[in-house]
């Protein structure tokens, strides 16, 4: 009997995400999820993905699958999202032809998976090591956005050098903790420009920018326009 599997891969960050046997796994760039056989799975609309659903009795296939945890951080995610696009872009047929590409983008999209777990480069490795640990330096990012966060108190956090944590986020996110902490605080700006009539030098604070000037340039900066320029054009779509 096939076991079932299904791989989700994020390219962006979004406010939803999966929950997996109850625990909630937010789609977060550079990041990857997977529901294994028998688990109970709920969609946390709204989000973006790229998935793909594995059904397959190779036992060798299944231990690769069953080792990687529900969440992991993906540094060749852009790759598996770029293969994914192409195999859907092919003209669906009963063709044999037609299988034989599905099941070739499928094993290279499986091969980068395996790069994953199984890399000889030291700092995968060492990635990997640490993978729980970087989970909760991302996830402390979050959770605290208002409130000021150093690569020096990061580093602490995880119990490693500085310099040595810095390139430890950067291999496995694909940026480095201030773009990634910059990309949480831009977001949860967004929400805020979007739910409520707030005060922007109250947002500002609340998204842990130092001043209301700062946070408008960096939100121009990063989504080519200003937070009350970006409020009215996207509540004009609603």
């Amino acid at each position: 009997m096939a076991a079932y599997y299904e791989l989700e891969f994020y390219g962006e960050d979004s406010i939803g995400g999966r929950r997996i046997d109850g625990d909630l796994y937010l789609a977060r760039e550079g990041h990857g999820t997977l529901a294994k056989p028998g688990q109970l799975v709920q969609m946390i609309l709204p989000y973006k993905c790229c998935f793909l659903n594995i059904a397959t009795q190779d036992p060798e296939l299944c231990a690769l699958l069953d080792h990687l945890p529900n969440s992991f951080p993906l540094w060749n995610v852009k790759e598996i999202i770029r293969l994914i696009r192409e195999m859907t872009a092919i003209e669906a047929s009963q063709t044999l032809s037609y299988r034989m590409q599905l099941q070739s983008y499928a094993c290279r999209i499986i091969a980068l998976l395996s790069q994953h777990r199984l890399s000889g480069q030291p700092m995968t490795k060492n990635v990997l090591l640490h993978q729980k640990t970087l989970l909760s330096a991302d996830a402390y990012m979050r959770q605290h956005l208002e409130e000021p966060i150093s690569l020096e108190a990061l580093a602490q956090m995880c119990n490693l050098d500085p310099t040595y944590f810095h390139k430890l986020f950067t291999a496995a996110y694909g940026m480095t903790p201030a773009k990634k902490l910059l990309n949480y605080r831009i977001m949860e700006a967004r929400r805020g420009l979007l739910a409520e009539d707030m005060p922007l030098q109250e947002l500002a604070a609340r998204c842990g920018f130092s001043s209301q000037a700062y946070f408008c340039y960096k939100f121009k900066q990063v989504t080519g326009k200003t937070p009350l320029q970006y409020r009215k054009e996207m509540l004009t779509r609603l």
